[in-house]
C-alpha cells in the first residue's frame, strides 16, 4: 500500500543524502503509469523550483493515495469481491489467507476497517 511505500522512499532517499533535484527524480523513477505521469507534471509545471516541484507531487501523492478512506474501502471491495473458492483451488486459497493477514495488519492504521470487526462488516 501507500504508506509502507512512501516510509521506503523516504529512508531511500535520506540514506543517500541526496539533494532535491535528484528526489524529485527517484520519485519519478521508482513509480509507474499515472503516479509516474502525475510526478512527470509536477516537474514540468514547476520547472525552475524544483522544491515546490517535489512537495506539491508528494502533496498531491499522499492526497490520491493515502487517504485512509479510500485505501479501505478498496480493502473492504477486494474482500468482499473475492471469487467463491472451488475445493482444489489451493492457489486462491492462498490468495485468500493472503488478503486475510495483509487486512488484519493494516486493520491498527486504518480506522475505517474496524466494520470488519462488527456483525454487519462482512456478510458471509
Amino acid at each position: 500500500m501507500f504508506w509502507p511505500w512512501k516510509r521506503a522512499f523516504d529512508s531511500l532517499v535520506q540514506s543517500a543524502c541526496v539533494s532535491t533535484a535528484e528526489k524529485l527524480s527517484f520519485l519519478g523513477k521508482y513509480t509507474t503509469g499515472t503516479t509516474k505521469s502525475l510526478v512527470d507534471r509536477y516537474r514540468l509545471r514547476n520547472v525552475d523550483n524544483v522544491e515546490r516541484a517535489y512537495k506539491e507531487a508528494w502533496e498531491e501523492l499522499e492526497s490520491r493515495f493515502g487517504n485512509p478512506a479510500v485505501i479501505s474501502s478498496i480493502i473492504i471491495k477486494q474482500l468482499s469481491t473475492f471469487s467463491k473458492i472451488k475445493a482444489d483451488d489451493n492457489q486462491r486459497l492462498l490468495e485468500l489467507a493472503d488478503l486475510r493477514v495483509d487486512t488484519v495488519a493494516h486493520m491498527k492504521d486504518l480506522p475505517h476497517l474496524i466494520i470488519l470487526d462488527t456483525p454487519h462488516g462482512m456478510n458471509p
